[in-house]
């Protein structure tokens, strides 16, 4: 569903997008909504931000079409809240599949914008990436500068998994523990750049 605008956040609402001030209540639609903002409106800065804790797995595929003329820069604002994933699947999973305009970019950031830092994603279990799959082309970034990754699960990057090695991954915060896997307990890339944040007992 979806709510209209209101300085109150409606009951049941789990997710805003933040240029249209709509609430939705669930995380996939919010980042359904956003998506289709910037290709119909041609918008391509956008920011979904809980306002709840949700347990589910969304998944954003990104196809860029010769009417898309913009990059895909989505920021998700943990705000405090829990992403609690459903046990099968990746909480995240962003995924490039463009085949036109190589000179357009996916570029995904996790933030927390709460005092406490309370943000969490959790419970995510898959072969790749259990917090977080992100199936980037080149030049595309994922850029992670808050939230806490715990008990996530998976074969290769039990936190966050990416699957090619020109697509960049960047943590400038958050912390990450309490991941498991095979390969990379907290993180797996072949194009990691760690700025900041913690990571222990992975």
């Amino acid at each position: 569903n979806v709510f209209a605008a209101d300085s109150d956040v409606p009951e049941g609402a789990v997710a805003k997008v933040e240029s249209s001030g709509e609430y939705y209540d669930t995380l996939q639609e919010a980042l359904d909504a956003a998506k289709d903002i910037m290709v119909d409106v041609d918008h391509e800065n956008q920011t979904v931000t809980l306002v709840a804790d949700t347990t589910e797995s969304v998944s954003v595929p990104w196809v860029k079409t010769r009417d898309t003329a913009n990059d895909f820069n989505l920021t998700v604002d943990l705000a405090g809240h829990t992403v609690t994933g459903n046990g099968s699947a990746s909480v995240f999973s962003f995924s490039n599949t463009s085949s036109y305009g190589a000179s357009y970019h996916m570029n995904v950031t996790i933030n927390d914008s709460s005092t406490e830092k309370t943000g969490t994603v959790r419970g995510g279990v898959a072969s790749s990436g259990g917090g977080i799959y992100f199936n980037g082309k080149s030049g595309d970034t994922l850029t992670i500068n808050g939230g806490t990754f715990t008990d996530n699960t998976a074969s290769t990057g039990g936190a966050v998994y990416s699957s090619t090695s020109t697509a960049s991954v960047v943590v400038n915060g958050g912390t990450f523990t309490g991941n498991t896997a095979s390969s990379g307990g907290a993180i797996a890339s072949l194009n990691l750049t760690v700025n900041g944040g913690v990571i222990t007992g992975n």
